[in-house]
């Protein structure tokens, strides 16, 4: 009694002394047996734990439960497919056991196997109707089948039976983001905080929309705030550096992250390799991060992120086989559920629908401004460049990406997915009838190799295959030219190459359809302080250059299933 309630306040070792006189005193008593092994397991005690619960499945060989601690053990230690097959016994000998059904459920997504798990996850409530953390796991599993609305509802559960749950609010959080929700995934975030003020995940999520809300000085003293709190956390180092190198700040960067280098942490390598350029130590970073790939403890989504950062070194080092092996494998190891079918025929359902007859029937918004500017096309084809021109402008202001139209769209249902810009125009016209629309053009081999090579979210899932992204390429030129014939409002086609041959012309054409007059300062883009919060935010921080048009023939040897898709003739 006295092990069992150290226990439940979290006291382990007082347990571990409590069970140890009681299994001296009483050795043939599995369940005390069990107990120990608990209490050493949740010490990181692996071994003398493991000796522990196989003793208690000796003496009692149909102890279920000992079997699941096992399995527990074992998954703790990643060794998921011996951890299954401890999940699968206990269930042998006790068919109607909940938490057995919800280890293994987790463990099956572990894997990758989510039909199984959710199977097992279901099975966990049924058999348990009030067990929040089957709940929460089912939400996880959902989750990662992008069945959004469901797993929400999930979570929901979970939460009614147990609002305490920390990773439960968190998860709920990361979620709503992924819904595009903000403010209601700020608000899971905060009451995570509350109920566990050092909950770092959540903080640095915090940070994060402020960012994205280019509140950088705010995320910056949200950060240090934090960091003077937890000055040894390597996470919060690396946010610091990623925040530094996004302003721009490589100096600082460098100053905060190479004392902590040889600590070998992850997210401080990662930064590391972000900045080596700027000093010179690519080659080291290449190696670090090469040995940090070989570790077995990363995750997917961040052992995805190292093999794109080495993809990347590679292609700086002109390495292009090696960086095009490890830009495949950034992709290959991202969770991919083919949604390319789903997207063609909601370009094609729009073609039908929104013709220009259709527009002419149509009710639309009586505003009659024409500030506002749309800057669309795929993503990597100059968008970022074309802002960043356009802001440079003192009478123009680049508010970013900017998410009010998806919510739009969501709340109308038209997609439960967000879709790219350039799916936006039907609705823009209707809403900002004498708005302008700049469409960014690359060259379909430049603009798709781009893509592939970033570490793009779960929108963009057409993309972690070459074939379907040239197939999705080919949707999107169709939609557009539907736009050009369809749409009552001007639209500029702006390409990347004839920008970069002719900045001064071009740029002046962009200046004049929007309405300004001309203004030197856009020119000196590169200049301004303002950040641009996307992938491209480096690259604008330059004058233009011409490196990036024709790349893709360094890598045409791995193209060919893309160059087939786009029917490439160039």
């Amino acid at each position: 009694m006295c092990g069992a309630c150290h226990a439940q306040l979290n006291q382990y070792q007082e347990a571990e002394k409590c069970f140890r006189k009681v299994v001296q005193l009483k050795p043939d008593l599995f369940n005390a047996w069990g107990n120990l092994g608990l209490a050493l397991m949740y010490q990181k005690q692996y071994k003398e734990a493991e000796k522990c619960f196989k003793r208690a499945s000796k003496i009692q060989p149909d102890y279920a439960p000992a079997y699941n601690n096992i399995g527990n053990l074992m998954r703790e230690q990643g060794r998921l497919d011996e951890a299954i097959q401890l999940f699968k016994k206990a269930l042998h000998y006790q068919a109607n056991y909940p938490a057995a059904h919800n280890n293994l459920a987790i463990t099956l997504h572990t894997k990758k196997d989510q039909k199984s798990a959710e199977a097992h996850a279901r099975t966990a409530i049924q058999q348990n109707p009030n067990y929040p953390a089957a709940y929460h796991n089912l939400g996880d599993i959902l989750s990662s089948q992008h069945q959004l609305i469901e797993a929400q509802q999930c979570y929901q559960q979970s939460l009614k039976l147990n609002p305490q749950l920390v990773e439960t609010w968190y998860s709920m959080g990361t979620l709503l983001e992924r819904m595009k929700q903000h403010n209601q995934a700020q608000d899971c975030f905060r009451h995570a905080i509350q109920l566990q003020p050092d909950f770092i995940k959540a903080h640095i999520r915090i940070t994060r929309r402020m960012i994205r809300k280019n509140q950088f000085d705010d995320a910056m003293d949200y950060l240090l705030d934090l960091y003077n709190r937890h000055p040894d956390n390597n996470k919060i180092n690396s946010e610091i550096t990623h925040l530094l190198i996004l302003q721009g700040d490589s100096e600082q960067a460098c100053h905060r992250i190479l004392p902590l280098l040889d600590q070998g942490q992850p997210p401080i390598i990662m930064a590391y390799a972000k900045i080596s350029t700027k000093i010179d130590r690519q080659e080291d970073a290449l190696q670090r991060l090469l040995a940090l790939s070989q570790h077995k403890n990363l995750n997917q989504q961040f052992l995805s992120e190292v093999y794109f950062e080495i993809g990347n070194l590679y292609h700086k080092d002109k390495n292009y086989d090696s960086a095009f092996t490890y830009y495949r494998k950034g992709n290959e190891l991202i969770d991919y559920q083919s949604d390319l079918q789903r997207h063609l025929q909601q370009m094609k359902q729009m073609t039908e629908f929104f013709t220009a007859e259709r527009f002419d029937s149509l009710s639309h918004a009586s505003l009659e401004s024409e500030r506002p500017v749309f800057i669309v096309g795929m993503p990597r084809s100059g968008t970022t460049l074309v802002e960043q021109i356009l802001s440079s402008h003192p009478h123009a202001y680049g508010a970013g990406e900017i998410t009010d139209l998806w919510n739009i769209v969501n709340a109308l249902r038209v997609s439960d997915k967000l879709p790219h810009n350039f799916l936006y125009l039907s609705l823009i016209a209707i809403l900002f009838p004498q708005a302008r629309i700049i469409h960014c053009q690359r060259d379909a081999m430049d603009n798709c190799m781009s893509i592939y090579f970033h570490q793009f979210n779960e929108q963009h899932l057409y993309a972690r295959q070459l074939g379907e992204l040239g197939q999705y390429y080919r949707g999107y030129e169709g939609l557009m030219r539907h736009w050009h014939k369809a749409l009552p409002m001007p639209i500029l086609d702006l390409r990347y190459e004839d920008l970069v041959e002719d900045q001064v012309h071009y740029s002046r054409k962009l200046i004049e359809f929007c309405g300004l007059e001309w203004d030197d300062a856009c020119l000196n883009f590169h200049q301004s302080e303002r950040i641009a919060n996307t992938p491209s935010n480096e690259q604008v921080r330059q004058p233009i250059y011409k490196s990036s048009m024709q790349r893709w023939k360094a890598y045409e040897t791995h193209l060919g299933d893309l160059k087939d898709a786009l029917n490439y003739k160039k």
